[in-house]
């Protein structure tokens, strides 16, 4: 599958790469970032596209007509097997045999291929400007041409003939050139889904499907829907009409079942959304395929009358489930789910999660919290549109923040994390540890599991402590009769909502204050570890900077760091002997306060009407 990626003038790209270490990777960021046109420059790699409108105009406007597409590909056991059968071919077809009993290549040398990096080239200033050339890296083609097998008879014609083909000596780039094909044909196909062009139309003409060059929109989703029911429109028209009705039954049914397996909203209220087409002639007697969406109610709508969400995520099914069989295939997608609810978004990125478990990658743009995946975050790629460089792909701890538009670019992924603890987070407990917001949670999670606290207590994050933010969660608490605790920074705010709380929460009393109330010996959260622990979450933080954690990593990746921490926390990477012993005592000290508060169990405050949260049931 694609390891990494570089462009170079391509559109908003002047020159760009990144890496892909698993196989659903999403580039997000702003619209007008160029997210668009990473994603149309790998399918021009796939699809032969040459198109002089896609240079980068300022780089056009300097003189440079050179654009270059590379992707290193990691090698696989099919990848072999292919490039075996691709070469053999290409000897037969010089020999004009067939025969099977020869192998091009010794498999063990082979093997050494770990990866390849192939270089689609097209320079607009050549005299033919429609061509391109494909090349290999050096390296990985000195590999592939030792692997060809050294045949001992020279002295019989068909051996002789054979390694004339395959090892010439006069011409080394004759041999490059033609196994550089070969290699290109083998790596996995890339598909790019278009949201206008492939979704399920309403009806289409048999005779439309005959046509090798038919232009219809939908044709391709059609197409999908074929190959997922083993059926061609074409031949199934000819049939005698009572067998085709009773297979069409059949077939239906058949694909209703395992749609609902993948779409699990529902529709007034009900999940058993069925998918029928039939076969019929029109008033003039021609035949065509029409294509139905029906519901509880009985109502057969055609694609065109039901939601724009629901025929989409039909669409994209159809090609995912028509390319299920096939060997690898990388699956790129614009802006997905557009048109989607959040909850059908889960449906779409579960789809997207068994495809890569099954071999295929996939590649999406985003700006839309619901579906970046924060499990990985090594997979997403921050895709930004600078001045000077265009537009550049960056990881999320490493992308330097020195502009609004960076900063912006992050709001989405930000936004995600702010979700994610609520996706399974029963807001509040017996006994709940407020903070001022996620960062605090995500780093106090991590700790808990790092020193081992068997906690009876839930983390609840908060949105800041600023203008009395935290009161309605404390409010919540002491409506319905639950114990909590308050752990803030030693900054300006959280002292001054500290005192607000003293004077109207616990009168004044200040032992009273200091059960229920920590403030941390140090002004961010991020200072409780020393600058070295950072290195664990991201290699080039800059510990040399003579600047506290908190400085070094700035408000903007505030979240991002906590949530890449508890990451590496969950996948072994940070464990307690990792961390600076000072990290460890500042952090046990914390939840040694923890412990005995809850163990007094200090509740009976009064609490200003003002600040309470009314809520259904619980009395002010």
């Amino acid at each position: 599958m694609i390891k990494k990626i570089h462009i170079q003038n391509f559109k908003s790209i002047i020159n760009t790469s990144f890496e892909l270490s698993d196989n659903l990777f999403t580039l997000a960021g702003q619209n007008e970032a160029g997210k668009s046109s990473i994603l149309e420059a790998l399918y021009s790699f796939e699809d032969d596209i040459v198109n002089r409108e896609n240079l980068n105009f300022e780089e056009e406007s300097n003189g440079n007509l050179k654009q270059s597409i590379s992707i290193t590909y990691k090698t696989s056991e099919f990848f072999f097997k292919e490039l075996e059968k691709e070469c053999r071919q290409y000897v037969n077809d010089e020999l004009k045999t067939e025969t099977t009993l020869f192998k091009v290549f010794d498999v063990e040398k082979l093997k050494k291929l770990q990866e390849f990096t192939l270089t689609k080239t097209i320079d607009f200033g050549w005299e033919n400007q429609n061509e391109y050339k494909l090349e290999i890296n050096e390296p990985a083609f000195q590999i592939i041409k030792s692997a060809i097998n050294n045949l001992p008879n020279e002295k019989d014609d068909f051996v002789t003939a054979i390694i004339k083909i395959l090892r010439p000596i006069i011409d080394i780039n004759l041999l490059k050139e033609k196994v550089v094909y070969d290699i290109w044909r083998c790596c996995p196909s890339i598909i790019f889904f278009d949201d206008v062009a492939d979704l399920l139309p309403d009806e289409i003409y048999v005779d439309e499907l005959e046509k090798s060059d038919s232009g219809q929109k939908g044709i391709k989703a059609v197409k999908n829907f074929q190959e997922i029911l083993k059926i061609n429109f074409v031949e199934f028209s000819k049939k005698n009409p009572q067998l085709k009705k009773g297979k069409i039954e059949t077939l239906n049914k058949e694909l209703t079942a395992s749609f609902q397996k993948d779409w699990k909203q529902k529709i007034s209220g009900n999940k058993q959304v069925e998918i029928n087409f039939e076969l019929a002639f029109d008033q003039t007697g021609k035949e065509k395929v029409s294509f139905f969406v029906k519901s509880k109610d009985g109502q057969y709508l055609q694609p065109r009358r039901r939601s724009k969400g629901l025929i989409w995520f039909l669409s994209l099914w159809l090609e995912l489930k028509a390319s299920e069989s096939e060997n690898g295939i990388v699956f790129l997608f614009d802006e997905p789910g557009q048109n989607l609810h959040v909850k059908a978004n889960n449906d779409m990125l579960e789809v997207f999660e068994n495809l890569a478990k099954s071999g295929h990658q996939i590649i999406y743009s985003t700006h839309s919290p619901s579906l970046i995946k924060l499990d990985k975050l090594h997979n997403i790629g921050l895709v930004l549109n600078t001045e000077n460089e265009g537009t550049i792909v960056e990881g999320l701890t490493t992308s330097k923040l020195d502009s609004t538009y960076k900063k912006d670019a992050l709001q989405p992924i930000s936004e995600a994390m702010g979700l994610e603890p609520l996706k399974d987070f029963s807001i509040l407990s017996e006994k709940n540890v407020l903070l001022e917001g996620l960062s605090d949670f995500w780093y106090f999670e991590s700790m808990a599991k790092i020193l081992n606290k068997k906690k009876e207590y839930k983390f609840v994050p908060g949105i800041g402590i600023k203008s009395s933010k935290i009161y309605p969660l404390i409010s919540f608490c002491i409506g319905y009769g639950l114990d909590w605790i308050l752990l803030m920074d030693n900054g300006v705010n959280p002292r001054t909502t500290r005192e607000e709380l003293k004077e109207n929460l616990f009168n004044n009393d200040e032992i009273l204050t200091d059960e229920k109330i920590k403030l941390i010996d140090f002004k961010e959260v991020e200072d409780m570890f020393s600058t070295k622990d950072f290195l664990l979450v991201d290699d080039k933080f800059n510990i040399k900077s003579g600047k506290t954690s908190s400085e070094i990593i700035g408000n903007s990746r505030k979240i991002i760091y906590a949530k890449q921490f508890y990451q590496n926390v969950i996948n072994k990477k940070i464990t307690k002997s990792k961390l600076d012993e000072q990290t460890i005592q500042n952090f046990e000290k914390v939840f040694d306060f923890i412990d005995q508060s809850f163990s007094k169990n200090i509740q009976n405050f009064k609490v200003p009407q003002k600040n309470i949260v009314e809520v259904e049931g619980v009395k002010k």
